[in-house]
């Protein structure tokens, strides 16, 4: 390819994504959608209809590569090269704001705590630092669109959580509930 054909067509195609799942793809019915925060929840809707916010960033698969780690002793999981990488522009609301608008905690044990995602192709579920959502310039979003298309269901269709910087093992679809805890998911 031409440098300039890479560098003015960054952002991957929805056809050219990498669609890695740990579970068959949940069939997930939007008008019946809740999303969990704690003891409230939250319908599709409800989410969509916030002020939204966008984001460009690249999603790896945390396998990527694995097959280079395989040549220093035995690792647990599919034999991946490089390719399981992808970049998008993503939609949707911050989960900040959310949290803020909802008088959901920023307390001072804030260090101690974690933020707990469950998807809805249970058991699969992933946990981060939740100072990480507190951040002055946390980009943590509740995405319902990539590229600006409705995310399809191979990509987490109605609602996936998209934070930078992790990989994508962390980055929940078929977002079903949000919990904060003092202690990690299994």
């Amino acid at each position: 390819l031409k440098k300039s054909c890479i560098l003015n067509n960054y952002i991957t195609p929805e056809k050219d994504w990498v669609a890695r799942n740990h579970h068959p793809v949940p069939d997930v019915d939007v008008g019946s959608y809740r999303l969990v925060i704690n003891n409230g929840f939250f319908k599709y809707d409800n989410i969509i209809n916030l002020k939204n916010s966008e984001i460009t960033t690249t999603i790896q698969c945390a396998g990527n590569r694995r097959n280079e780690f395989q040549t220093k002793g035995k690792v647990l999981g599919l034999n991946w090269k490089g390719a399981a990488i992808s970049n998008g522009k993503f939609t949707g609301v911050k989960l900040m704001d959310i949290f803020k608008k909802n008088n959901i905690t920023n307390n001072s044990d804030i260090n101690n705590l974690y933020l707990n995602l469950y998807g809805y192709d249970e058991p699969f579920g992933a946990s981060i630092s939740l100072k990480r959502v507190f951040e002055p310039k946390s980009n943590i979003i509740l995405c319902y669109k990539m590229n600006d298309e409705d995310l399809t269901p191979d990509h987490g269709y109605p609602i996936r959580v998209i934070i930078p910087g992790y990989s994508g093992a962390k980055q929940i679809k078929w977002l079903k509930k949000i919990e904060i805890s003092d202690k990690e998911i299994d």
